[in-house]
């Protein structure tokens, strides 16, 4: 029979388990999100270059648009890699 206390911390073991299965699950939709938008923008663009009447304007904001998602993108990769670095290096 096991104590009170080792079901406690096995059952929040099991939600903190849970918690980081949403949370990476949250993470792959604001990821493919962020891919659906990419791809939305490019056609957008794509199409603009097409017309005869070429609207520069438009096409710079547009490609601002995607450079911040990508941006974004790219700086939480870079803090996620800079993390596990250093943690790599204490142990």
């Amino acid at each position: 029979m096991e104590s009170p206390q080792i079901i406690h911390i096995q059952s929040l073991i099991a939600k903190l388990e849970l918690q980081g299965l949403a949370n990476d699950e949250s993470g792959n939709r604001e990821e493919e999100r962020k891919e659906i938008n990419i791809r939305v923008l490019n056609k957008k663009i794509s199409d603009l270059y097409k017309q005869k009447i070429i609207n520069l304007v438009e096409i710079d904001k547009l490609r601002n648009e995607k450079r911040n998602i990508l941006d974004d993108y790219n700086f939480s990769n870079y803090i996620g890699l800079q993390c596990n670095r250093r943690l790599h290096y204490h142990f």
